[in-house]
């Protein structure tokens, strides 16, 4: 009978602690590891060949953004199989529509050359208006008109 009442208690205590862990607890940074950063839409186009030099590279995200985290440590652009340092640019975000521009300080990207954009995922990388981080990248790559 003491073994059955104590195996009972037991098992009461078991299934409030698994209770306990399914409760959420608030946080004020969230990251979700297996999460992209959030997005929709990118111009030039993953994989568009003959891009005008004078373009202007851009992302749309699907949620608003942390202004203050799209900066040049976040949102790059480079020569695709380089490695040297970023592009420069001035970089700006656009509340209403959610994008963010990378517009090169140069007067325009190089005739021929293809380009790696990325925007950094990660603790280090953008975040979101409610400071949500997210674990990967996003990248993709395009190629500008010769001549």
């Amino acid at each position: 009978m003491a073994r059955t009442k104590h195996f009972r208690a037991l098992t009461a205590i078991v299934a409030a602690v698994a209770l306990v862990a399914m409760v959420p607890v608030a946080s004020a940074t969230t990251t979700s590891a297996a999460s992209a950063v959030p997005v929709i839409d990118v111009t030039p186009d993953e994989g568009e060949r003959g891009v005008s030099k004078f373009t202007d590279v851009q992302a749309v995200f699907d949620r608003d953004m942390d202004p203050g985290t799209l900066n040049e440590k976040t949102v790059k652009l480079r020569k695709k199989d380089s490695n040297k340092p970023p592009e420069e640019a001035t970089i700006s975000y656009d509340a209403a529509t959610r994008t963010v521009t990378f517009d090169p300080t140069r007067p325009h990207l190089h005739p021929g050359r293809s380009y790696r954009a990325t925007i950094v995922g990660g603790e280090d990388g953008v975040k979101s208006a409610t400071g949500e981080t997210f674990g990967q990248s996003k990248v993709w790559s395009f190629r500008v008109r010769r001549g």
